[in-house]
């Protein structure tokens, strides 16, 4: 019968054996870590800030003349779509005198649903801190004018 030899025992890998490759690579170490935090550095710098407003809304059924009945309560989710639609993004633009298209002006605009409550947020993102704000309470302003003539 032949015998089965045993592997030979690994040595174990000591601190030292570690500590001799981090010297050896030590320049090539530093240097990825430098271009890391310099390229970061260098983005972050480069980057336009955004600015965000917000208005809140709350949402009221339209009532028409005080004797007519209780209306229903307005869907929330149907609500956060007219703010955000083409129509309202259109008065935006043309109560503010801008330039750009109702299309462009909705794509820095987010409108939230604060759970358990009939209120939005209308939020608006923008370079400039005041343009911002004016945008953000335009769209609030413009979206109950658009409710109003829908009423009427």
């Amino acid at each position: 019968m032949s015998q089965i030899e045993a592997p030979p025992p690994e040595e174990p890998v000591h601190l030292r054996e570690y500590l001799a490759v981090l010297r050896y690579r030590k320049w090539s170490i530093i240097l990825v870590t430098a271009l890391v935090v310099a390229s970061t550095l260098v983005f972050s710098f480069l980057q336009t800030p955004q600015y965000e407003a917000e208005a809140k809304l709350l949402v009221r059924p339209v009532t028409v003349s005080p004797q007519s009945t209780a209306p229903a309560p307005p869907n929330l989710e149907t609500e956060r779509g007219l703010v955000a639609s083409v129509p309202v993004a259109g008065k935006v633009v043309e109560a503010l005198g801008l330039a750009e298209s109702p299309q462009a002006l909705l794509e820095s605009l987010e409108v939230e649903v604060v759970t358990g409550s009939d209120f939005l947020v209308v939020k608006h993102q923008h370079p400039d801190p005041l343009e911002a704000r004016r945008r953000a309470q335009a769209f609030a302003e413009s979206y109950l004018e658009f409710r109003r003539e829908q009423a009427i």
